[in-house]
């Protein structure tokens, strides 16, 4: 993604590879139908979230590197690396993470993987209704010190995922505007995929939506610009499944039908920006059982191409107005809340957020 507006560097804190918390992965998540079985699909969500979490450098693919510090946290399993990479390349694809780990767990065969066999690893754990619980699991990076965290690093480079989707239109590569934006796709570590845009109208084929991969896009102060024309939108690759995958999203632009948009779900490597934005946000501090409700999530901000913090708006009944950003530190769609891991103290600490500094240096 190109970003036209004068930036500053990130502070080390923004920019280093994140240390992985401390993270407990709930049963009932994933068991979606309770029948006390997991099948591959269901196992797939669960295998994602874990992926995603090693992944550390976010390219989407496990090193022998990554694999060891997984194995490390979470076996040791039997089986060595080579066994997993089926390729062989050097690199785990999430399919063959997927395949390798599923294996693992379904220790007799069944194709099913009751709790027991869920819990014979140590990053697996049935709790009860506390933070973290059902519903309610995220994945989460290092959480940073709200005393460390400094507006300055967002305000420069950052990209507001509200304004891009409410306030912004799309130009094709000629200058002519050419549509909106509806959404914005992340992966499972919060780096941005693509935009969904909808393009047309007074083109010939009407109305449509098409994907476009973030490094493909241009966002400037007041426009998006996007490789799209009338001449090439029609080349386009269309959606075959009813759900996006993180390596289809990232590879092609891709067309959808007319309509697609609002009835199709993302797939689990996937979530959408408006999934989270307009969520209920909490304070839920590591090791609390108990959250604290705040207010609701805002806006999302984007720095070099990864989602860098949540924008959330306190509730009336804490007596303070506006906006306050906190350094993103995971989402799991389909919580019932975004779970902020700072305290009351923490939260009352954090100055306001400044928008009319965004894409602004000092």
């Amino acid at each position: 993604m190109k970003r036209k507006s004068t930036a500053i560097s990130l502070a080390a804190v923004l920019i280093a590879t994140p240390a992985l918390a401390q993270q407990t992965y709930v049963y009932s998540d994933y068991d979606t139908d309770a029948n006390l079985g997991l099948t591959d699909t269901e196992f797939g969500t669960y295998s994602a979230d874990v992926f995603g979490r090693y992944d550390t450098d976010r390219d989407m693919m496990l090193s022998e590197e990554e694999y060891g510090l997984f194995n490390n946290e979470v076996g040791p399993f039997d089986e060595p690396f080579e066994a997993w990479d089926r390729e062989p390349d050097g690199l785990l694809t999430e399919d063959e993470f997927g395949t390798g780990f599923y294996g693992a767990y379904d220790t007799n065969n069944d194709l099913l993987i009751d709790e027991p066999e869920f819990g014979a690893y140590g990053m697996n754990e049935q709790v009860g209704d506390t933070v973290g619980g059902p519903d309610n699991t995220v994945q989460t990076n290092e959480i940073v010190r709200l005393s460390d965290w400094r507006y300055d690093d967002l305000y420069g480079p950052g990209v507001s995922v509200e304004e891009l989707m409410d306030d912004m239109d799309v130009y094709g590569p000629t200058g002519e505007e050419i549509g909106e934006v509806d959404d914005v796709l992340f992966g499972s570590n919060g780096q941005a995929l693509a935009i969904i845009a909808e393009i047309g109208g007074f083109w010939d084929i009407g109305d449509t939506h098409v994907s476009i991969p973030w490094e493909m896009v241009e966002v400037n102060l007041d426009n998006v610009i996007v490789p799209v024309t009338e001449d090439t939108v029609g080349d386009y690759s269309l959606f075959a499944q009813d759900y996006i995958t993180a390596d289809g999203v990232a590879q092609n632009i891709q067309q959808v039908d007319d309509g697609w948009f609002d009835d199709t779900e993302t797939g689990p490597y996937v979530w959408r920006a408006s999934e989270l934005i307009g969520e209920y946000a909490r304070l839920a501090p590591e090791g609390a059982t108990v959250a604290e409700n705040y207010g609701y999530v805002n806006d999302l901000i984007i720095v070099d191409g990864t989602l860098r913090a949540t924008v959330v708006s306190p509730d009336v009944g804490w007596g303070t107005g506006g906006y306050y950003a906190y350094p993103y530190t995971g989402y799991r769609r389909g919580a019932d809340y975004y779970d902020i891991p700072y305290d009351e103290t923490e939260a009352r600490g954090l100055e306001p957020f400044e928008y009319n500094r965004i894409g602004m240096v000092d």
